[in-house]
């Protein structure tokens, strides 16, 4: 049998004991859950049970120890009045075991009352997070304020620059450099490259400074293992382009789901991780499993070394059958279309991704895409007598190979008109956008910063240079809209596919809903039989179509 007894500092044999009449005055006490009454004359003094004969000076011992428990207990909670309990065995040496200190209560209800410290404590945490929450609502506005100012100078800059007024442009420039930074926000980082881009051309006329500060021979343009590198990291981190590779994946999957070979040809715009995701797919088809031939083609060997790599892996970690067939090509104008490998006993599909515009601006196209730029979609068809582009002779190529579909995803952009104004305003509201997605990327897709940095200095800055700064020789930024691609596409043999266009867009929203922001943000602008055009907030930004032979 144990026995229980109050600690106290000194022994009185006629103190209140627990469980005495009530008419003693009490104090409650929640002890483990209990309410218990505690005489108040106990949180002075109290008596412990009288040492035996055989432990006497142990007792004594113990008692002194439950009283120096006693004491401390009551000096560190002050006006909490704790309560300190020995427990022994009958028989056995005492030693005293004190319960952590407990607050009273008072009133009617059982709940505790919060210790000073502890309500001090919170009052200091609400305080701070007050003061967080000001802080960043201030860095919000101010960081709007600063965007603001910024667009407006890039404007006037521009408007400065179209009717020759050097000086206004110089001191618009002025403006922008104090606020604009390659370090700072989406905003700062775009205002920068839109700024250099300006500056070659308000130094055009003095063809002296501009030769010596801007190279013409190019050397100041990124190497190609740079641009290669800085491509992927765009494709890995645009939210826009993911959901523009998942479109991709659902008219392949509907539009091959009864073929038991597939061949795609990667023509060299995707991310290896797209093929990653088909594969999964092509894993989960309660019919057999087909054979995927995956044709990528591609100018940097370090790129198709660790592609290959992560896709055959993968291939064998979900049981896709997979043959892979790498070609090293320089360019798609040196791309010789019977290195592909095309099997006529498959399912063809082509993938271009963000691979055609670049041809726009070389060789023949330069004249015959302005003036097609200038006079309306029509006349971008090329007729009989017209000598056929870049673009034109390719695509007349992939008619040949007999492809059961291709699918080509392009910049929902007119960044190809003649005029200087025109290009301006067009390209800043598009890398507004394009800059903050990337950013939006790199935070929800645990991208490196190096690796933003490297999509935005060697791809995103070349872009909006060539677009604003270039007047002469060839060009290979110029985006066109949908509209023209379709007749470009169209004058080659081509019609749309709209089998899959429907599934496409009910899996781009269903991705977008668990994007950065929701579907609020990113999903689907508007679609049609065989085409879809994606979005950030209210901007078209990129289109996806798919296409079969006439």
């Amino acid at each position: 049998m144990e026995k229980m007894g109050v600690s106290s500092t000194s022994v009185n044999a006629s103190a209140p004991m627990l469980g005495q009449a009530a008419d003693v005055p009490t104090a409650n006490f929640q002890l483990f859950g209990s309410m218990l009454p505690v005489p108040a004359a106990s949180m002075a003094t109290a008596t412990a049970p009288a040492p035996t004969a055989d432990n006497g000076a142990s007792g004594s011992v113990a008692a002194g120890a439950a009283a120096q428990n006693a004491s401390g207990s009551v000096q560190g909670q002050g006006d909490g009045m704790s309560l300190s309990l020995q427990l022994w065995p009958v028989g056995s040496t005492t030693a005293a075991v004190s319960s952590p200190p407990v607050a009273p209560v008072t009133g009617p209800g059982p709940a505790a009352v919060m210790p000073a410290p502890l309500a001090m404590a919170a009052a200091e945490n609400a305080s701070l997070a007050a003061v967080a929450n000001a802080l960043a609502l201030r860095r919000k506005n101010v960081a709007t304020q600063r965007s603001t100012a910024l667009l407006g100078h890039l404007r006037r800059c521009a408007e400065a620059l179209a009717v020759s007024r050097s000086e206004d442009a110089d001191a618009e420039l002025a403006s922008i450099a104090l606020l604009a930074s390659p370090d700072g926000d989406a905003v700062q980082r775009m205002a920068a490259a839109f700024a250099e881009a300006l500056a070659r051309v308000a130094l055009r006329p003095w063809k002296g400074i501009a030769a010596m500060a801007f190279p013409s021979d190019g050397s100041d343009r990124p190497r190609a293992w740079e641009a290669a590198a800085a491509r992927m990291n765009f494709l890995n981190l645009c939210p826009v382009l993911h959901l523009a590779a998942v479109a991709v994946n659902e008219i392949i999957l509907e539009t091959t789901r009864n073929d038991r070979f597939i061949q795609v040809v990667d023509l060299g715009g995707v991310h290896y991780g797209q093929w990653v995701d088909l594969l999964h797919a092509l894993a989960t088809r309660r019919e057999s499993r087909p054979c995927l031939r995956l044709t990528v083609v591609h100018e940097d060997k370090q790129f198709l070394y660790q592609a290959s790599l992560v896709i055959m892996s993968e291939s064998d970690r979900v049981g896709v059958p997979l043959d892979l067939h790498i070609v090293e090509s320089s360019s798609l104008l040196a791309l010789k279309l019977d290195s592909l490998g095309v099997r006529s006993d498959h399912a063809v599909v082509i993938v271009s991704t963000l691979k055609l515009h670049p041809l726009i601006g070389t060789g023949n196209d330069t004249a015959a895409a302005a003036s097609a730029a200038a006079g309306g979609m029509a006349s971008s068809l090329p007729s009989p007598s017209t000598t056929l582009t870049n673009v034109d002779k390719l695509l007349r190529g992939f008619h040949l190979l007999s492809p059961k579909l291709m699918i080509v995803t392009e910049n929902e952009a007119s960044h190809f008109g003649p005029s200087f104004m025109e290009r301006f305003a067009s390209a800043l509201g598009y890398y507004e956008q394009l800059f903050t997605s990337v950013e939006e990327g790199s935070a929800a897709y645990g991208g490196e910063p190096a690796q933003r940095k490297e999509a935005e200095r060697f791809l995103l800055r070349e872009e909006i240079k060539d677009i604003i700064a270039c007047e002469d020789g060839p060009r290979w930024a110029r985006h066109e809209r949908l509209v023209r691609w379709i007749a470009r596409i169209a004058a080659a043999g081509f019609v749309f596919s709209p089998t899959s266009s429907g599934a496409a867009v009910e899996r781009v929203r269903s991705v977008a809903a668990r994007m950065p922001g929701g579907e609020k943000v990113y999903g689907v602008a508007e679609a049609g039989s065989g085409w879809l055009v994606l979005r950030r907030e209210e901007k078209p930004m990129f289109s996806v179509s798919a296409w079969r032979r006439r």
